[in-house]
């Protein structure tokens, strides 16, 4: 079968490639044996007071260079624990004090 499938692409490839592809699509390929890679991100955070120093505008941008998670063994297919799948996010605040 998986001959007949790489020959209906016009791939003409064994068995085992065939395999490893399959496997990289459906992310069969992480093995939870092996440790999950770093995630590095850079946040930016932008704070300044107003009105007498009763009012603080805060901005912040979260994960500014959009890292995706690292993929991991799971239901989630990255670590929920340490990792976000969300990308860039932006927050503004306010805190008003009388």
């Amino acid at each position: 079968m998986p001959r007949d499938f790489c020959r209906l692409l016009g791939l003409g490839c064994p068995k085992q490639a065939f395999e490893k592809i399959v496997a990289r699509l459906l992310f069969l390929d992480v093995d939870p044996r092996v440790g999950i890679d770093s995630q590095t991100t850079m946040d930016l955070h932008f704070t300044t007071l107003l009105l007498d120093d009763d009012l603080s505008l805060t901005i912040s941008a979260i994960n500014v260079t959009d890292e995706d998670p690292p993929r991991a063994y799971g239901d989630l297919m990255y670590d929920g624990y340490t990792h976000n799948p969300l990308g860039r996010l932006f927050k503004v605040g306010f805190k008003y004090g009388f």
